[in-house]
């Protein structure tokens, strides 16, 4: 702006002298001085008005504008918004230059140049819509477009996100509420899965080893009673063979065949015993109701210092399989436990019901119980969850030192 105010005060200076030059022989040859009329003509500055962004006037010398390279004075209608002239006229200087116009000594006017920064701005709003906004454009069309191949991209680690909280909210009254997807949250939740991914990998190592030791222990326990139990007993059936062949009368060899038939009895008890702990034959005979009456009796039998309630539902026959053993060992591995820790004359019930297709399991009893926060959880009370979990169900514990402990379990979908 400073070079084009220099170059149009140059200008001003030929057109100056030469005009007034002319005008100067002629008031030699009239000797008189122009009117305002005559001097508006002096310069024809319209001829000026292709020059930008400067507005070169001619003054009287009073100060009435006589000429100018632009329409009038009034600055021009702004084709910009008001907040963008204010912040760039500002920065730009609006420096004017006056040239005064002499006539035999005398001062007849002062043509004066400045910046038009009206024009400026003007010219600097249009010139930048005319790059921002096909900059704009391009930038909002690739936006989309990135958009699009992240979304199609990342399609589908979100569908696996899915699944995992479906699989995370599983079996939880409450569903946390659906968080839109994102880069960072997509970075979090497979940061959370490589976390509990670590956790169940320790978990299912450490139920792993106690499953293994299990096992042995589950050996060595059979082995034993084939060794003790029927060792013993088919030791004693093959003295009394020995003794029957070897009988002098009718009476001994009545007696050594009546032990064997006590032997055998004992043996068929003992297997009988065996396979219950292996696997129930009877839930494939007569269902898990009948299956669960003559566990607790046989409990109740071997243990009559404690005594047991039990309700369940005929209905229960027609549950699936899978879950029928489940409810099965359940009961079984509590009554085990019991057994073990619960103290001496116990009060035990044990309730099983459908409401729906829900089955609902309630095992309390009254004895010692526990502090559950002090305690590690054995195998047997690990197992019964993971059993219960791996069908979708709710498994819950609660106990309290002289107040028994109380087991709960809802496993949906229970009808086969």
């Amino acid at each position: 702006m400073h070079t084009d105010l220099t170059m149009t005060s140059a200008l001003s200076d030929y057109l100056i002298e030469s005009q007034t030059s002319r005008l100067q022989n002629d008031f030699r040859n009239f000797g008189q001085m122009p009117t305002n009329g005559t001097l508006s003509r002096l310069f024809d500055l319209s001829r000026l008005s292709a020059l930008r962004h400067i507005e070169i006037a001619f003054l009287s010398a009073d100060g009435e504008l006589l000429d100018a390279n632009y329409p009038d004075e009034t600055v021009s209608d702004k084709l910009m918004p008001e907040w963008f002239y204010r912040l760039l006229s500002g920065y730009l200087h609006e420096d004017t230059i006056y040239k005064p116009v002499f006539l035999g000594g005398q001062l007849i006017g002062q043509v004066r140049i400045k910046p038009n920064l009206s024009s400026e701005v003007t010219e600097i709003w249009q010139t930048s819509t005319r790059m921002i906004l096909p900059l704009m454009l391009i930038y909002a069309l690739v936006s989309f477009l990135i958009a699009m191949v992240a979304s199609l991209i990342l399609k589908p680690t979100e569908n696996l996100l899915r699944v995992y909280r479906q699989l995370s909210d599983s079996g939880k009254k409450s569903k946390r509420k659906e968080q839109p997807y994102s880069l960072f949250g997509l970075r979090d939740q497979i940061g959370d899965i490589g976390r509990r991914l670590q956790n169940y990998n320790q978990e299912l190592r450490q139920l792993n080893d106690k499953l293994l030791s299990l096992h042995e222990d589950e050996r060595k326990r059979l082995a034993a009673e084939l060794h003790d139990e029927i060792g013993q007993h088919l030791t004693a059936i093959r003295f009394d063979t020995a003794a029957i062949r070897g009988a002098s009368d009718l009476k001994e060899a009545k007696q050594a065949a009546q032990s064997i038939e006590t032997i055998n009895r004992e043996l068929t008890d003992i297997v009988r015993s065996m396979l219950q702990r292996l696997r129930p034959p009877s839930l494939d005979s007569v269902g898990l109701t009948a299956s669960l009456k003559e566990l607790t009796t046989d409990w109740q039998q071997r243990h009559t210092h404690h005594q047991l309630i039990l309700l369940a539902e005929e209905e229960l026959n027609h549950l699936d399989d899978t879950i029928k053993l489940t409810a099965y060992r359940v009961v079984q591995e509590c009554l085990t436990n019991i057994s073990r820790h619960a103290g001496p004359a116990v009060l035990v019930w044990i309730t099983l019901s459908l409401q729906g297709e829900t089955l609902s399991i309630e095992i309390s009893d009254n004895g010692k119980g526990c502090d559950l926060d002090a305690i590690t959880p054995g195998i047997g009370l690990l197992a019964m969850r993971e059993r219960v979990e791996t069908l979708k169900g709710e498994f819950s514990v609660s106990a309290a030192y002289e107040e028994g402990m109380h087991v709960s379990l809802r496993i949906p979908n229970a009808l086969g």
